[in-house]
Formats: structure tokens, C-alpha cells, sequence
């Protein structure tokens, strides 16, 4: 029996095959895998080998350029994920500095970051020195799987969750006002032939809905404002912006408020898991603030 077999045998499955397994569930290529966990292809498939025998199922199909999870490595992969983040955040704490009593881990989407997040991450801190935050840029729908599943103690969202599970608090509204590249523009203009439409929530949403009904279908659909703001310093056309984010702009003059479009906002929350969520932390981070004025 070979040394890595008897690990696995006395001590349960050993993390670093299941971080093999759920790299190559995200790639579907061992090679890729190899290169991203800076191994040998194959290595990648001896550590996939010895999971399925110690497990006693096939987690993938293995076709020339086609891999793909068969029902047990469907079924093996929430878990995986569970134990691989859990056995992570616990070796975190384990190895605090011993200033630190704990970590929070936090999920915003990027667009939060400036507006929010950066901000009441340094008021947290600075009322609560002892504490270390892990926060990562993910996508909403992430972001709850993760809070559902524990590896999460609060995320930031455009979105309120559709979970029983999930708690949330709305927080301030953003304000979003109309941004165009040429200045003078009216709003049916603006919104015509260039305009960048950003997914800033089903309210956001409704609101242009009533104030533009005969908006053309916009060629340029987004999920962040920030990739609007990139646009924009490349092409010609117009957004709805944060204040705060298009701030520079307008000082600039490389962007120009629309004049006679309607301030719209997004309605950001603060989300919690409510069974797995430690009453106390969620305690001692609120009041959560409101939205600020400013970027980070």
C-alpha cells in the first residue's frame, strides 16, 4: 500500500484530492489542472485514481476532450467544496496571530466594493482591531450558494436572496444618475444608439422601465457598472452610474450629466445565513451602514 493510500485509509479523504477533484470539476481538463496546481497531468490523474478507489465510485467520464462529472461527482461536489472551505477557514484560525480572536469571510459583488464594502470594512476594523476579514468578489447567486452552505458569515448584494434560509437587511439606496460621453445629450438620446445598460436590480429596473418605455433593446447589456466605466473611457454612449463613480469623470469633463434623466438607485443588502450564522458576530457587526457618497 503506497504511503498516500495509508494517509488517506487512517485519516479520511485527504484535502488536497479534493481540491484536485474540484479543480478538474471547474476546467474539465487535466492538463489545465496540472498547470493551475503546478503538478505533473500526471499527477492530476493519480490523485483522482486514488479519491475514486477510496470512495468506491467514478467521479468522471473520461472521453478525448470531453470530461465530465458522472452522477456520483455531481453529488460529491457541494460537499467537496463544504470541506475543502471549511478545513481552509479552520486552519485560518488555528493559526491567528494572537491579536486576532477571528475572521469574518465576506462575499460583495465588485460594484459594492467602493461604495460600501471597502468603507465598512475599515469602520468594522477600526471599531474591531481583533478581527481579520476575508472578503472575495462574487457574483449573487455565488454568493448564496456559499451563505447556504456556511462558508459565509454575510455577503453584499444587489438582490435581496429568494432562500428561507437567508436573512437580509436593505441598506441605503445608491443613487444613479445618467452619464453620457457628449455632453447636451437628451435623455431619448442618450439612451438610444451607445447606451450601456447595467444590471443594477429588478427595482432599478422597473423604475427605467416606467421612466424610458420606448427604450430601444440596448447592444450592450452588463453586469457591472465598472465595466460600463471602461467602456466609456473607450467609446462613446451613456450609463447609468453611480454618483460616486462617475465622479471623476464628470470633474474631468470626459463624462457629462444628462440633464433631464430622472437620479435612479440601487438598493443594495447585507445577507446572512439565519440557522448557521453566529448570532452574536452578525450582532457585533451591525449596525451595518448605510451606502456612502464616495468610492474607497
Amino acid at each position: 500500500m503506497t504511503e498516500a493510500k495509508e494517509r488517506v485509509d487512517r485519516s479520511g479523504v485527504d484535502i488536497v484530492l479534493l481540491k484536485t477533484f474540484l479543480e478538474v470539476a471547474r476546467s474539465r481538463h487535466f492538463g489545465k489542472t496540472a498547470d493551475r496546481l503546478f503538478i505533473t497531468q500526471s499527477a492530476v490523474s493519480a490523485r483522482i485514481k486514488l479519491l475514486e478507489s477510496t470512495l468506491g465510485a467514478a467521479l468522471f467520464t473520461r472521453r478525448r476532450h470531453d470530461i465530465q462529472l458522472t452522477p456520483a461527482g455531481r453529488r460529491l461536489l457541494p460537499h467537496a467544496e463544504t470541506i475543502v472551505r471549511s478545513w481552509s477557514r479552520a486552519r485560518a484560525e488555528a493559526t491567528l496571530d494572537a491579536r486576532f480572536t477571528v475572521t469574518v469571510t465576506v462575499a460583495t459583488e465588485a460594484d459594492l466594493w467602493p461604495l460600501l464594502v471597502g468603507p465598512w470594512g475599515r469602520a468594522l476594523r477600526a471599531r474591531r482591531p481583533d478581527l481579520v476579514l476575508d472578503i472575495e468578489a462574487l457574483p449573487a447567486r455565488t454568493a448564496f450558494a456559499e451563505l447556504t452552505a456556511g462558508r459565509l458569515d454575510l455577503a453584499f448584494v444587489r438582490e435581496p436572496p429568494r432562500v428561507a434560509e437567508l436573512a437580509c437587511e436593505p441598506l441605503a439606496p445608491i443613487e444613479l444618475i445618467l452619464v453620457a460621453t457628449r455632453p447636451g445629450l437628451p435623455a431619448e438620446a442618450a439612451i438610444g444608439e451607445g447606451y450601456l445598460q447595467v444590471a443594477w436590480g429588478r427595482r432599478f429596473e422597473a423604475a427605467h422601465r416606467r421612466h424610458f418605455p420606448e427604450c430601444a433593446t440596448p447592444v450592450w447589456r452588463l453586469s457591472a457598472g465598472l465595466m460600463a466605466l471602461d467602456l466609456l473611457q473607450a467609446q462613446d454612449g451613456a450609463a447609468y452610474l453611480p454618483a460616486a463613480l462617475a465622479a471623476a469623470g464628470l470633474g474631468r469633463g470626459t463624462l457629462h450629466r444628462v440633464a433631464d434623466a430622472p437620479p435612479l438607485a440601487c438598493e443594495p443588502y447585507a445577507v446572512w445565513n439565519s440557522q448557521l450564522a453566529d448570532p452574536a458576530l452578525i450582532a457585533e457587526i451591525q449596525p451595518l451602514p448605510p451606502a456612502v457618497t464616495g468610492p474607497a
